[in-house]
């Protein structure tokens, strides 16, 4: 050896294989070459999948470790200790590779592979399938059970799904529940099918189950996993005739009933004809409808007489006409009986009797007697037949009466059916030796044969006996010999072979004898299963010749375990591995050559295109356990998820039992991952929906799927959408998929809402984008839903006024004329000093009325204006509206009155909507018919009609419609001394359209108002009012509240008034009401002193809740409304009139308003007034104010 070259280090073996339960040592040998000639310590590290200690044992520790070559040798061994545990995994790998060190290099091969195979095998799982693949049962059958086999037992319960399907309908045809659920160690499970009996008739039908697989279930499919039940019918179509034969006299009427077997299609008539006219028929045919077709109809004939002395037969036809029925035919056979000769007339002559029971048959004579006929009845005695009656008689007056007679069958304790004849002769009266028979069978309720007790036996080799009895089921004619065989030439053995039975004695026939039964050890390791059977011979031929029943006997084999094969249940591969080795073993050596089947089973991989397919035999030769099963791998280049399929052991020879019969090998991909991604979408609110785009990199030749669900953003859950999750599934060939989320229509909201659809992480698909954004936008306009919140409110203040005006026109009856636009004027210059209110002409004659009553017609005007504010989310509306109402009516006998109102209605408003605001307008022309009735205290009065304008905003303008109706009443309730009490109510309904939709508001209310007069100079009174708002705008319920106390003292001229009102309550929570005011007057008239005060509070200070709407109330309401007036005057008379000179204070918060002027009042129709006026603000301000007033 050259002392220059360092030997060179190499493993001497391939990769070895060895079991987890075969602990060793196993030694893997290293050579040195050339042999070293000094002492050389080898270095090697450790790796694979195995780990250290729990699946094996090295010398050493850590991953680097030493093995020394000793001088002079030329290897070393590495003994390596494989540990034995319980765990269920798959084959493990040790790496061995040599290290660099002194004294020697490193050669080939450098490393050494151990493979560590698993012995642990998991349970099994259940794999569920049909107990057969086809069924029949009849439509009457009820419940059909459909058996599965479970195998092997399952350790706990679960529930299976399956379809339904075929030509049968569901509901119809049949029921069920889609799924049944299994029992923890049971083998067996039963599907029901509920078959529904109709009485149609029709072809027979099939009803297809499908068992679902569930990949997250504890159980697979096996096959048989498709059950065909074929559904047979039992209806026929057919007439039915009862009864049937019909027996009639000659010269008599009988009736029979028609009906059909099956429920027809369609309507069906049927016709009735006769082959002997003897038989009178109806001519009319019989009607069976659909629904009726089961009800029985009544059919009356008719036997004419003939010259002849025979009995005769006679058919009649029934042909029927429509449906399923048409041109079927029904005979029914009448037998028409001779009135001319002397006879018995027995029915029926032919009667069957269950052993135990009772039946009977009637009897006739064919002629009327002069004397009485008697009927003597032979012929049971000695039998097992007994009589009610022995002897019937028949008398000139009854001879038509059938008698009937009824007869007892007894039981008795043979097996066999009896038959007998009753003889019936008649005497007397020209019916002496005049026979009949009535032949009778008695059903016997015995059976012959043997029964056992215990017809299965289980015995363990070698172990304790069992017995079972047999006992005779009826009394045998003779005694009956069993021979017990079936046992021969087994280790079964019988304490006797066999047994007597007779008719009676200490053997009898119903007296249980006892067969014990024993199994001896074999020498067979199997179990086995031995048949008992029982001959028996006897000169009795209802035993001599049977060999039933038979008792099953098992016998559990105490030997050697019984030889199995296995192959390993599962292992993951990579694709591109080439070959995967599957491990196949026995449970011991084979004692004799050996041999089982396989076969690749498709899963989710498909046959040659992802593995190779492949079956065949394995065979184990004599003390061989183990052997190694190939199958090849296609590698692809396409990106897809793992894909399995089995190999399945089969046809294992006799005396090998297959313990673990399925591998699961799962093809782990090698290619890259597809990628997806997800779109965001913007929608309108009213699309109901919205689509998510989910797109893939690539188009894809195996299913790949992905889970999903939906999160809220400002869009919620249950209130914008319905939250959704799940799994999308790309099919071959598909790049993209659409998810999609249902939206819910909610009110509107004016601003967009957002939501997602989240996609979760894959180890199928590589997320590049994993959320989707959606927006849900109104679908509305913005001007259009203001048009129509703003009409309807429109609509109802000017339907308020229309009430109002109407109200008080039926109310008053005095000529007048009340205007205070001047007054607002005034005020309007007031109030112009602390606030932008400018008045517009409606606000300046609102209140104003003029009335003229001449004969019975009238003619009155007026005019109102009204302000309102209302919100509908977040659009908040404010508006103003002016009317003014033109009148004429007629009143007749102070009773009725009837006119016609015309008006002409301006709004004003605006509205804002988070960053949206503006102006709109409305206008409304109407006409409106009206009439009231007065009797005594009570008063109605109603109207109806229609209007038409406009409604517009700054972008939009639409034609406004409206119609109204209301109603009105008012009466008194008491008048008593001092004590009067009054009530009043009215409702009104309105609709508005504008924009094609349809708008509606209703308003009711109800009040009761009184006073009490305490003296002639104070009347205190009380006002409450309930009213009910519903309909497009506001809606809800609220209680107004109101009164005061007059005081008027004439002496002193002296005149006051307090009065409050308010809304104290409603359940529209921003809508509120109150006010208080109050008034002192000395002097009265237009002559002479007077002096008023009167200070005011609140937003509405009228006396009563039905009132005449004040200057004050058309004041800006955000503004303070407390106010306070003061006026003092002196009126002198002139001959064409009085002049009156005033001095009158306003006080409002932050202003005084002085005035100084003169009144002219004619005595008839002018009135003139000039004043100044004095403002205290910053500047002062002074005015001049001019009003008129003429009467006509």
């Amino acid at each position: 050896m050259d002392d220059d070259v360092l030997p060179e280090a190499a493993f001497a073996s391939d990769p070895t294989i060895v079991d987890e339960d075969d602990a060793g040592p196993h030694n893997i040998t290293v050579n040195l070459s050339p042999v070293p000639t000094t002492t050389v310590t080898l270095n090697y590290t450790l790796g694979g999948s195995a780990t250290d200690v729990e699946d094996y044992s090295i010398p050493g520790s850590g991953t680097t470790r030493t093995v020394t070559v000793a001088a002079n040798k030329a290897s070393a061994n590495i003994p390596v200790t494989i540990n034995n545990d319980a765990d269920i995994e798959g084959a493990e790998e040790i790496i061995l590779t040599l290290a660099t060190g002194s004294g020697y290099s490193i050669g080939s091969p450098s490393s050494h592979t151990l493979t560590i195979r698993d012995n642990d095998v998991p349970p099994e799982t259940p794999k569920i399938r049909f107990g057969m693949d086809i069924s029949r049962a009849e439509e009457s059958d009820g419940i059909v059970k459909v058996p599965m086999t479970i195998d092997p037992a399952p350790t706990s319960a679960f529930t299976v799904s399956y379809t339904y399907r075929g030509s049968a309908t569901y509901g119809t045809d049949y029921t069920t529940s889609g799924t049944f659920s299994t029992v923890a160690g049971a083998t067996e499970a039963i599907i029901e099918i509920t078959v529904v009996n109709d009485y149609i008739a029709e072809t027979s039908e099939t009803l297809i189950l499908t068992l679902e697989s569930d990949p997250e279930s504890d159980y697979v499919l096996g096959a048989p996993k498709v059950h065909t039940l074929t559904i047979d019918d039992d209806d026929k179509v057919g007439i039915i005739f009862m009864p049937d034969p019909l027996d009639i006299r000659e010269g008599e009427e009988r009736m029979y009933s028609v009906a059909l077997s099956s429920q027809p299609t369609a309507q069906v008539m049927v016709k009735i004809s006769s082959d002997n006219p003897i038989l009178t028929v109806p001519q009319v045919p019989l009607v069976f409808n659909v629904t009726d077709w089961n009800t029985p109809i009544d059919v009356v004939v008719r036997a004419g007489p003939d010259d002849n002395d025979r009995n005769e037969t006679v058919r009649l036809i029934h042909t029927a006409e429509g449906g399923d029925y048409n041109m079927e035919i029904g005979y029914l056979q009448v037998n028409v009986i001779d009135d001319d000769e002397a006879r018995l007339m027995v029915r029926p002559s032919r009667i069957t009797i269950p052993e135990g029971n009772s039946t009977s048959f009637d009897v006739e004579i064919s002629v009327p007697p002069v004397q009485e006929v008697i009927v003597e009845i032979t012929g049971f005695a000695g039998t097992d037949l007994s009589l009610a009656k022995r002897t019937l008689t028949f008398g000139p007056s009854d001879w038509k009466e059938s008698k009937t007679v009824t007869v007892t069958a007894e039981s008795d304790d043979d097996a066999d059916d009896d038959r007998e004849t009753l003889t019936l002769k008649a005497s007397g009266s020209g019916y002496d030796d005049v026979f009949a028979n009535v032949d009778v069978t008695i059903e016997d309720d015995d059976r012959h044969g043997l029964t056992v007790d215990n017809s299965r036996i289980v015995l363990r080799e070698g172990g304790p006996p069992d017995t079972y009895t047999i006992t005779l089921l009826s009394e045998p004619t003779s005694s009956v010999m069993v021979a017990i065989t079936g046992h021969e030439g087994t280790a079964v053995t019988l304490d006797k072979t066999e047994l007597t039975f007779t008719p009676s004695g200490t053997k009898a026939w119903n007296r249980p004898q006892t067969v014990t039964v024993m199994a001896g050890a074999d020498n067979d390791t199997k179990d086995n299963t031995v048949t008992l059977w029982h001959a028996q011979t006897s000169a009795d031929p209802n035993y001599n010749g049977r060999t039933d029943p038979s008792v099953e006997v098992v016998v559990i084999d105490k030997g050697e375990d019984v030889l199995t094969v296995s192959i390993i249940d599962q292992i993951d591969t990579q694709e591109d591995i080439g070959l995967v080795s599957l491990s196949v073993e026995l449970n011991r050596p084979a004692p004799m050559p050996i041999s089982v089947n396989y076969e690749t089973v498709e899963r989710t991989a498909e046959g040659d295109a992802d593995y190779v397919t492949s079956k065949g035999i394995i065979v184990f030769t004599t003390g061989s356990k183990r052997g190694v099963l190939q199958i090849g791998i296609v590698n692809d280049d396409d990106p897809e998820q793992s894909e399995q399929f089995e190999v399945r052991l089969s046809n294992a020879v006799e005396g090998l039992t297959i313990a673990q019969g399925v591998a699961m090998v799962t093809i782990l991909d090698d290619d890259q991952r597809a990628s997806a991604w997800i779109a965001d979408e913007v929608v309108f609110e009213d699309a109901g929906k919205v689509q998510f785009t989910v797109h893939l990199s690539q188009p894809i030749r195996h299913p790949l799927s992905v889970h999903y669900r939906t999160e809220d953003g400002t869009a919620k859950a249950g209130t914008d959408y319905l939250a959704a999750q799940g799994i999308l599934t790309f099919y071959p060939g598909s790049a993209e998929e659409v998810i999609e989320v249902a939206l819910i229509r909610g009110e509107l909201e004016w601003q967009a809402k957002t939501f997602s659809v989240r996609l979760e992480s894959s180890d199928e698909i590589r997320l590049d984008k994993a959320v989707a954004i959606a927006i849900i936008q109104e679908s509305e306009s913005v001007q259009e839903e203001v048009l129509a919140s703003y009409s309807i409110r429109f609509v109802r203040t000017v339907s308020s006024q229309i009430v109002e005006a109407l109200s008080e026109r039926v109310r008053r009856r005095a000529n007048e004329v009340v205007c205070s636009a001047g007054e607002r004027t005034e005020m309007a210059q007031l109030w112009h000093s602390n606030s932008s209110w400018a008045p517009s002409m409606g606000e300046l004659f609102s209140g104003c009325r003029t009335s003229t009553q001449f004969s019975g017609f009238g003619v009155w005007g007026r005019g109102m204006y009204r302000r309102f504010n209302g919100s509908e989310g977040t659009l908040s509306l404010d508006g103003e509206v002016s009317t003014g109402m033109f009148g004429i009516d007629y009143r007749v006998s102070g009773r009725w009155l009837a006119g016609m109102l015309v008006s002409r209605s301006q709004g004003d408003g605006s509205f804002e909507v988070r960053e949206k605001s503006g102006q709109i307008q409305a206008a409304l022309t109407g006409l409106y018919p009206y009439a009231s009735y007065r009797r005594g205290d009570l008063e109605v009065w109603l109207s109806g009609g229609y209007g038409q304008g406009e409604s517009e905003t700054q972008e939009l303008a639409e034609t406004l419609t409206s119609r109204f109706g209301m109603l009105g009443v008012q009466g008194r309730l008491a008048s008593l001394d001092r004590l009067h009490l009054r009530y009043h109510g009215d409702v009104l309904a309105a609709d508005a359209k504008v924009l094609e939709e349809g708008l509606e508001v209703v308003r009711l209310r109800l009040g009761i108002e009184g006073d009490l007069r305490i003296s002639d100079h104070i009347r205190p009174y009380v006002e409450l009012n309930a009213r009910q708002d519903a309909g497009s705008a506001e809606t809800g319920t609220g209680l107004e509240v109101g009164g005061g106390v007059r005081v008027v003292i004439p002496a002193w001229h002296l005149r006051g008034d307090v009065r409050t009102q308010g809304l104290i309550m409603h359940t529209e929570n921003e809508f509120t009401e109150w006010g208080i005011s109050g008034s002192l007057q000395v002097g009265g008239g237009s002559e002479g002193f007077m002096l008023s005060v009167r200070p005011s509070w609140g937003p509405n200070q009228s006396g009563a809740l039905h009132h005449q709407q004040t200057l004050l109330e058309s004041v800006p309401v955000k503004g303070s409304l407390h106010r306070t007036e003061f006026e003092m005057g002196y009126g002198m008379p002139l001959d064409m009139g009085v002049a009156r000179s005033m001095f009158g204070v306003t006080v409002l918060p932050g202003v005084i308003l002085f005035r100084l002027g003169e009144e002219l009042q004619t005595k008839e129709m002018f009135r003139v007034s000039i004043s100044g006026i004095a403002r205290t603000s910053i500047p002062a301000e002074l005015g001049l104010n001019l009003q008129g007033t003429l009467r006509y």
